[in-house]
Protein backbone atom coordinates (compact mmCIF):
# COMPACT_ATOMS: atom_id res chain seq x y z
CA UNK A 1 0.00 0.00 0.00
CA UNK A 2 2.44 2.94 -1.58
CA UNK A 3 0.52 6.29 -1.39
CA UNK A 4 2.33 8.01 -4.33
CA UNK A 5 2.94 11.83 -4.92
CA UNK A 6 1.08 11.97 -7.85
CA UNK A 7 -2.77 11.77 -5.97
CA UNK A 8 -5.16 14.73 -6.22
CA UNK A 9 -4.85 17.68 -4.17
CA UNK A 10 -7.71 18.80 -2.18
CA UNK A 11 -9.12 16.92 0.50
CA UNK A 12 -7.03 13.60 -0.67
CA UNK A 13 -10.92 11.72 -1.61
CA UNK A 14 -10.12 9.33 -4.04
CA UNK A 15 -13.07 7.32 -5.54
CA UNK A 16 -12.42 3.75 -5.77
CA UNK A 17 -12.24 3.36 -9.30
CA UNK A 18 -9.11 5.14 -8.90
CA UNK A 19 -7.33 1.86 -7.45
CA UNK A 20 -7.48 -0.16 -11.17
CA UNK A 21 -6.26 3.90 -12.60
CA UNK A 22 -2.87 2.71 -10.86
CA UNK A 23 -3.14 5.94 -8.86
CA UNK A 24 -2.73 3.95 -5.76
CA UNK A 25 -0.49 0.70 -5.83
CA UNK A 26 -0.30 -1.40 -3.10
CA UNK A 27 3.18 -2.48 -1.91
CA UNK A 28 4.53 -4.44 0.77
CA UNK A 29 1.67 -5.66 2.25
CA UNK A 30 0.62 -7.78 -0.65
CA UNK A 31 -3.61 -8.68 -1.34
CA UNK A 32 -4.33 -6.97 2.36
CA UNK A 33 -4.70 -3.97 0.64
CA UNK A 34 -6.87 -4.67 -2.51
CA UNK A 35 -9.17 -6.94 -0.26
CA UNK A 36 -9.75 -3.32 2.17
CA UNK A 37 -10.19 -1.23 -0.90
CA UNK A 38 -12.99 -4.31 -2.70
CA UNK A 39 -14.54 -4.21 1.10
CA UNK A 40 -15.24 -0.38 1.09
CA UNK A 41 -15.74 -0.31 -2.36
CA UNK A 42 -18.43 -2.58 -1.86
CA UNK A 43 -19.69 -0.43 1.32
CA UNK A 44 -18.49 -3.38 3.58
CA UNK A 45 -15.77 -1.67 5.11
CA UNK A 46 -16.55 0.25 8.17
CA UNK A 47 -17.85 -2.66 10.25
CA UNK A 48 -16.33 -2.32 13.66
CA UNK A 49 -15.71 -5.77 15.30
CA UNK A 50 -16.29 -6.53 19.08
CA UNK A 51 -13.57 -6.12 21.37
CA UNK A 52 -11.46 -9.15 22.53
CA UNK A 53 -12.32 -10.45 25.59
CA UNK A 54 -10.43 -8.75 28.38
CA UNK A 55 -6.80 -10.58 29.57
CA UNK A 56 -7.00 -11.91 32.87
CA UNK A 57 -4.17 -11.22 35.56
CA UNK A 58 -3.79 -9.32 38.69
CA UNK A 59 -5.58 -6.09 38.77
CA UNK A 60 -3.32 -2.54 39.55
CA UNK A 61 -7.14 -0.76 39.37
CA UNK A 62 -6.62 0.28 36.03
CA UNK A 63 -10.02 0.64 34.41
CA UNK A 64 -10.78 -1.76 31.18
CA UNK A 65 -10.07 0.53 28.13
CA UNK A 66 -11.89 0.72 25.11
CA UNK A 67 -10.82 -0.11 21.50
CA UNK A 68 -13.37 -1.53 19.63
CA UNK A 69 -10.37 -2.45 17.23
CA UNK A 70 -8.73 -5.86 16.90
CA UNK A 71 -5.06 -6.91 17.07
CA UNK A 72 -3.61 -9.66 15.25
CA UNK A 73 0.33 -10.41 15.24
CA UNK A 74 2.76 -11.29 12.05
CA UNK A 75 2.96 -15.12 11.27
CA UNK A 76 6.74 -15.00 11.45
CA UNK A 77 7.11 -12.93 14.60
CA UNK A 78 8.82 -15.57 16.50
CA UNK A 79 11.44 -15.41 13.20
CA UNK A 80 11.57 -11.96 13.40
CA UNK A 81 11.93 -11.58 16.99
CA UNK A 82 15.04 -14.37 16.92
CA UNK A 83 16.90 -12.16 14.35
CA UNK A 84 16.08 -9.01 15.88
CA UNK A 85 17.73 -10.21 18.98
CA UNK A 86 20.91 -11.35 17.38
CA UNK A 87 21.26 -8.68 16.07
CA UNK A 88 21.37 -6.76 19.23
CA UNK A 89 23.58 -8.94 20.64
CA UNK A 90 26.18 -8.60 18.00
CA UNK A 91 26.18 -4.80 18.86
CA UNK A 92 26.41 -5.22 22.27
CA UNK A 93 23.15 -4.57 23.47
CA UNK A 94 21.74 -5.50 26.84
CA UNK A 95 24.76 -7.25 27.53
CA UNK A 96 24.37 -7.35 31.61
CA UNK A 97 21.91 -9.97 33.24
CA UNK A 98 19.44 -6.83 33.72
CA UNK A 99 19.89 -5.90 30.87
CA UNK A 100 19.31 -8.39 28.94
CA UNK A 101 16.25 -9.82 30.97
CA UNK A 102 15.00 -6.21 29.73
CA UNK A 103 15.89 -6.69 26.52
CA UNK A 104 13.97 -9.64 25.70
CA UNK A 105 11.12 -8.62 28.53
CA UNK A 106 10.28 -5.76 26.59
CA UNK A 107 9.04 -7.86 23.67
CA UNK A 108 9.44 -5.38 20.99
CA UNK A 109 9.45 -7.74 18.16
CA UNK A 110 5.91 -8.73 18.97
CA UNK A 111 4.64 -4.94 19.26
CA UNK A 112 6.37 -4.20 15.90
CA UNK A 113 4.48 -7.62 14.56
CA UNK A 114 1.30 -6.16 15.97
CA UNK A 115 1.79 -3.07 14.97
CA UNK A 116 2.09 -4.20 11.52
CA UNK A 117 0.87 -7.42 11.24
CA UNK A 118 0.98 -7.52 7.48
CA UNK A 119 4.25 -5.70 6.71
CA UNK A 120 7.20 -7.23 4.99
CA UNK A 121 9.12 -9.33 7.11
CA UNK A 122 12.69 -7.90 6.38
CA UNK A 123 11.23 -4.69 7.24
CA UNK A 124 9.66 -5.71 10.45
CA UNK A 125 12.91 -6.81 10.90
CA UNK A 126 14.32 -3.52 11.22
CA UNK A 127 12.03 -2.24 12.98
CA UNK A 128 11.92 -4.80 15.94
CA UNK A 129 16.41 -4.06 15.87
CA UNK A 130 15.14 -0.38 16.15
CA UNK A 131 12.82 -0.94 18.93
CA UNK A 132 15.19 -2.86 21.18
CA UNK A 133 17.95 -0.54 20.63
CA UNK A 134 15.59 2.51 21.30
CA UNK A 135 14.14 0.91 24.67
CA UNK A 136 17.35 0.26 25.92
CA UNK A 137 18.78 3.69 25.33
CA UNK A 138 15.80 5.54 26.45
CA UNK A 139 16.42 3.15 29.72
CA UNK A 140 20.09 4.16 29.66
CA UNK A 141 19.85 7.80 28.75
CA UNK A 142 16.65 8.96 28.66
CA UNK A 143 14.46 7.61 31.50
CA UNK A 144 16.05 7.59 34.80
CA UNK A 145 15.41 9.96 37.51
CA UNK A 146 19.16 10.74 38.51
CA UNK A 147 20.32 11.60 34.25
CA UNK A 148 20.69 14.83 33.85
CA UNK A 149 20.03 16.84 30.83
CA UNK A 150 23.90 17.81 30.11
CA UNK A 151 24.97 14.43 30.71
CA UNK A 152 22.68 12.70 27.71
CA UNK A 153 23.26 15.86 25.41
CA UNK A 154 26.55 14.21 23.84
CA UNK A 155 24.90 10.87 23.12
CA UNK A 156 21.93 12.60 21.67
CA UNK A 157 24.12 14.29 19.24
CA UNK A 158 26.57 11.41 18.75
CA UNK A 159 23.13 9.34 17.71
CA UNK A 160 21.77 12.18 15.55
CA UNK A 161 24.99 12.62 13.23
CA UNK A 162 24.84 8.24 13.02
CA UNK A 163 20.87 8.56 11.46
CA UNK A 164 21.87 11.61 9.57
CA UNK A 165 25.15 10.60 7.89
CA UNK A 166 25.64 6.68 8.35
CA UNK A 167 29.14 6.90 6.86
CA UNK A 168 30.25 9.31 9.73
CA UNK A 169 33.16 7.56 12.02
CA UNK A 170 31.31 6.42 15.54
CA UNK A 171 33.58 8.77 17.98
CA UNK A 172 31.53 7.18 20.74
CA UNK A 173 32.87 4.08 23.05
CA UNK A 174 29.05 3.63 23.29
CA UNK A 175 27.17 0.58 20.95
CA UNK A 176 24.07 2.71 20.46
CA UNK A 177 25.64 5.23 17.89
CA UNK A 178 26.70 2.45 15.62
CA UNK A 179 23.65 0.48 15.95
CA UNK A 180 21.50 3.09 14.85
CA UNK A 181 24.35 4.02 12.28
CA UNK A 182 23.55 0.44 10.65
CA UNK A 183 19.51 1.13 10.74
CA UNK A 184 20.16 4.02 9.05
CA UNK A 185 22.14 2.69 6.62
CA UNK A 186 19.88 -0.58 5.91
CA UNK A 187 16.88 1.35 6.02
CA UNK A 188 17.86 3.44 3.41
CA UNK A 189 18.46 0.71 0.88
CA UNK A 190 15.09 -0.91 1.95
CA UNK A 191 12.26 1.43 2.73
CA UNK A 192 10.37 4.37 0.82
CA UNK A 193 12.54 7.63 0.88
CA UNK A 194 8.96 9.20 2.29
CA UNK A 195 9.44 6.89 5.80
CA UNK A 196 12.70 7.23 5.85
CA UNK A 197 12.89 10.41 6.13
CA UNK A 198 10.18 10.85 8.71
CA UNK A 199 11.74 8.38 10.87
CA UNK A 200 15.00 10.14 11.33
CA UNK A 201 12.90 13.39 11.65
CA UNK A 202 11.51 11.83 14.30
CA UNK A 203 14.36 11.26 16.38
CA UNK A 204 14.65 15.22 16.92
CA UNK A 205 11.31 15.76 18.12
CA UNK A 206 11.63 12.29 20.24
CA UNK A 207 14.90 13.59 21.95
CA UNK A 208 13.27 16.91 22.28
CA UNK A 209 10.56 15.95 24.26
CA UNK A 210 13.02 13.53 26.13
CA UNK A 211 15.17 16.61 26.90
CA UNK A 212 12.20 18.25 28.57
CA UNK A 213 11.19 15.40 30.62
CA UNK A 214 15.01 15.46 32.30
CA UNK A 215 14.81 18.72 32.57
CA UNK A 216 11.70 19.31 34.70
CA UNK A 217 13.18 15.57 36.73
CA UNK A 218 16.58 17.44 37.26
CA UNK A 219 13.98 20.68 38.58
CA UNK A 220 11.91 18.68 40.60
CA UNK A 221 9.29 19.76 38.76
CA UNK A 222 6.17 18.20 36.93
CA UNK A 223 4.46 18.55 33.99
CA UNK A 224 0.94 20.18 33.76
CA UNK A 225 -1.76 18.28 32.32
CA UNK A 226 -1.47 20.86 29.40
CA UNK A 227 2.15 19.51 29.19
CA UNK A 228 1.56 16.36 29.05
CA UNK A 229 -0.77 16.95 25.91
CA UNK A 230 1.72 19.14 24.50
CA UNK A 231 4.70 16.79 25.02
CA UNK A 232 3.78 13.28 26.30
CA UNK A 233 3.60 12.14 22.43
CA UNK A 234 6.68 14.02 21.76
CA UNK A 235 8.88 12.05 24.93
CA UNK A 236 7.34 8.72 24.25
CA UNK A 237 8.91 8.94 20.19
CA UNK A 238 5.71 8.19 18.69
CA UNK A 239 6.49 9.82 15.48
CA UNK A 240 9.60 7.78 14.87
CA UNK A 241 6.77 4.68 15.71
CA UNK A 242 4.17 5.32 13.26
CA UNK A 243 7.21 5.80 10.78
CA UNK A 244 8.02 2.23 11.28
CA UNK A 245 4.52 1.18 10.54
CA UNK A 246 4.92 2.78 7.27
CA UNK A 247 8.68 1.75 6.90
CA UNK A 248 6.81 -2.09 6.98
CA UNK A 249 3.77 -1.80 5.19
CA UNK A 250 5.42 0.06 2.66
CA UNK A 251 2.52 2.92 2.81
CA UNK A 252 3.56 6.61 3.52
CA UNK A 253 0.78 8.89 2.94
CA UNK A 254 2.77 12.26 1.33
CA UNK A 255 2.58 15.26 2.97
CA UNK A 256 0.05 17.62 0.60
CA UNK A 257 -2.42 14.60 0.85
CA UNK A 258 -2.13 14.66 4.90
CA UNK A 259 -2.37 18.60 5.42
CA UNK A 260 -5.23 18.87 2.99
CA UNK A 261 -7.33 17.12 5.03
CA UNK A 262 -8.32 17.93 8.40
CA UNK A 263 -10.03 14.78 9.18
CA UNK A 264 -6.27 12.87 8.68
CA UNK A 265 -4.90 15.17 10.86
CA UNK A 266 -7.48 15.11 13.43
CA UNK A 267 -7.09 11.11 13.33
CA UNK A 268 -3.27 11.23 13.42
CA UNK A 269 -3.00 13.29 16.23
CA UNK A 270 -6.05 11.49 18.23
CA UNK A 271 -3.65 8.08 17.60
CA UNK A 272 -0.34 9.62 18.30
CA UNK A 273 -1.84 10.50 21.71
CA UNK A 274 -3.88 7.00 22.44
CA UNK A 275 -0.49 5.24 21.99
CA UNK A 276 1.45 7.45 24.18
CA UNK A 277 -1.59 7.86 26.78
CA UNK A 278 -1.82 3.94 26.77
CA UNK A 279 1.91 3.83 27.60
CA UNK A 280 2.05 6.27 30.21
CA UNK A 281 -0.75 4.58 32.29
CA UNK A 282 0.28 1.19 31.97
CA UNK A 283 3.80 2.22 32.68
CA UNK A 284 3.14 4.82 35.59
CA UNK A 285 3.88 2.19 38.76
CA UNK A 286 7.22 1.31 36.95
CA UNK A 287 7.95 5.27 36.67
CA UNK A 288 6.69 5.84 40.51
CA UNK A 289 9.04 2.71 41.60
CA UNK A 290 12.21 4.49 39.26
CA UNK A 291 10.97 7.83 40.77
CA UNK A 292 10.81 9.08 37.41
CA UNK A 293 6.95 9.69 37.73
CA UNK A 294 6.90 13.37 36.98
CA UNK A 295 6.34 13.69 33.02
CA UNK A 296 3.68 10.99 33.49
CA UNK A 297 0.00 11.63 32.40
CA UNK A 298 -1.27 10.20 35.52
CA UNK A 299 0.92 12.29 37.29
CA UNK A 300 -0.35 15.40 36.05
CA UNK A 301 -3.68 14.12 36.22
CA UNK A 302 -3.29 13.84 40.08
CA UNK A 303 -2.03 17.14 40.59
CA UNK A 304 -4.66 19.10 38.08
CA UNK A 305 -7.17 17.58 40.08
CA UNK A 306 -5.88 16.86 43.44
CA UNK A 307 -6.47 13.34 43.65
CA UNK A 308 -5.34 10.04 44.05
CA UNK A 309 -3.99 7.28 42.05
CA UNK A 310 -7.03 5.83 41.38
CA UNK A 311 -9.11 8.26 40.58
CA UNK A 312 -6.45 9.83 38.39
CA UNK A 313 -6.38 6.09 36.39
CA UNK A 314 -9.86 6.56 36.13
CA UNK A 315 -9.65 9.92 34.20
CA UNK A 316 -6.51 8.86 32.55
CA UNK A 317 -8.47 6.36 30.92
CA UNK A 318 -11.83 8.26 30.14
CA UNK A 319 -9.74 11.02 28.67
CA UNK A 320 -8.48 8.51 26.10
CA UNK A 321 -11.35 6.67 25.97
CA UNK A 322 -13.06 9.64 24.35
CA UNK A 323 -9.91 10.53 22.19
CA UNK A 324 -10.66 6.76 20.92
CA UNK A 325 -14.41 7.19 20.38
CA UNK A 326 -13.37 10.47 18.11
CA UNK A 327 -11.25 8.23 16.21
CA UNK A 328 -13.92 5.49 15.45
CA UNK A 329 -16.52 8.19 14.34
CA UNK A 330 -13.48 9.60 11.70
CA UNK A 331 -12.97 5.75 11.07
CA UNK A 332 -16.62 5.36 10.31
CA UNK A 333 -16.94 9.29 8.53
CA UNK A 334 -14.31 9.66 6.70
CA UNK A 335 -14.91 8.71 2.73
CA UNK A 336 -12.28 8.09 0.00
CA UNK A 337 -10.25 4.46 -0.29
CA UNK A 338 -6.75 6.32 0.27
CA UNK A 339 -8.33 7.69 3.46
CA UNK A 340 -9.83 4.43 4.43
CA UNK A 341 -6.84 2.52 4.20
CA UNK A 342 -4.85 5.28 6.01
CA UNK A 343 -7.23 5.24 8.76
CA UNK A 344 -7.63 1.67 9.37
CA UNK A 345 -3.47 1.48 9.25
CA UNK A 346 -3.67 4.45 12.01
CA UNK A 347 -6.29 1.86 14.21
CA UNK A 348 -4.47 -1.07 13.42
CA UNK A 349 -1.25 1.16 15.26
CA UNK A 350 -3.37 2.09 18.52
CA UNK A 351 -5.04 -1.40 19.13
CA UNK A 352 -1.50 -3.23 18.28
CA UNK A 353 0.12 -1.25 20.52
CA UNK A 354 -2.59 -1.66 23.44
CA UNK A 355 -2.39 -5.18 23.16
CA UNK A 356 1.41 -5.32 23.40
CA UNK A 357 0.95 -2.99 26.82
CA UNK A 358 -1.86 -5.28 28.37
CA UNK A 359 1.35 -8.07 28.43
CA UNK A 360 4.21 -6.56 28.37
CA UNK A 361 7.02 -6.89 31.01
CA UNK A 362 8.33 -3.70 30.25
CA UNK A 363 5.08 -2.07 31.80
CA UNK A 364 3.61 -5.07 33.52
CA UNK A 365 6.59 -7.21 35.08
CA UNK A 366 9.53 -4.74 36.12
CA UNK A 367 12.06 -6.99 37.17
CA UNK A 368 10.99 -8.78 40.40
CA UNK A 369 7.17 -7.86 40.07
CA UNK A 370 4.28 -10.34 39.52
CA UNK A 371 2.85 -9.51 35.86
CA UNK A 372 -0.75 -7.48 36.21
CA UNK A 373 -2.72 -6.51 33.47
CA UNK A 374 -6.36 -5.34 32.82
CA UNK A 375 -8.77 -5.99 29.94
CA UNK A 376 -10.78 -3.99 27.14
CA UNK A 377 -14.36 -2.74 27.86
CA UNK A 378 -16.78 -2.71 25.06
CA UNK A 379 -17.49 0.98 26.28
CA UNK A 380 -15.73 3.95 27.07
CA UNK A 381 -14.89 5.33 30.48
CA UNK A 382 -16.55 7.93 31.98
CA UNK A 383 -14.67 10.87 32.97
CA UNK A 384 -15.18 14.57 35.08
CA UNK A 385 -12.75 16.46 32.49
CA UNK A 386 -14.60 17.33 28.82
CA UNK A 387 -11.51 16.97 26.41
CA UNK A 388 -13.72 19.60 24.31
CA UNK A 389 -12.09 22.20 26.50
CA UNK A 390 -8.66 21.42 26.77
CA UNK A 391 -7.06 24.17 24.50
CA UNK A 392 -4.40 21.36 23.21
CA UNK A 393 -6.62 18.76 21.54
CA UNK A 394 -9.98 20.22 22.30
CA UNK A 395 -9.73 21.68 18.25
CA UNK A 396 -10.44 18.05 17.46
CA UNK A 397 -13.43 17.99 18.01
CA UNK A 398 -14.33 21.55 16.71
CA UNK A 399 -15.56 21.86 13.20
CA UNK A 400 -15.13 17.77 12.26
CA UNK A 401 -17.91 16.03 12.09
CA UNK A 402 -18.52 13.67 15.04
CA UNK A 403 -21.80 11.81 14.32
CA UNK A 404 -22.95 8.47 15.90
Amino acid sequence: MRFEQGLPAGNGCMQGSALSEGLLRPRGIGTAALRLAADLRAGTGHAEPSPPVATAGQSRGIPPLFCPIPSSIHPHAADIERRALAWAEEFGLGTSEVGRRRLIGSKSAQWCCRLAPDGDPELLELAAEWTYASFLFDDDHLDESGSQPDASVSMIGEVLRALDSPESTDASNSPYPAAYRDLSRRLRKAAGAVAVRRWIDGHTEWFLGALSGLTYRAASRHFSLGDCLNMGHRDAGIKICYSLVEIANGAALPDDVLLASRPLQVATQAAHFLVSADAAIFSFDREVDQGSEQINLVNALMRHLDCDRGRALVEAVALRDAVMVLLMQLRRQTPGVVEQLYLRQLGTFVSGNLHWCLTNERYNTEVGRSPGSTGLSSMPTEGTIDPRTLPQIGWWWRGTPTRG
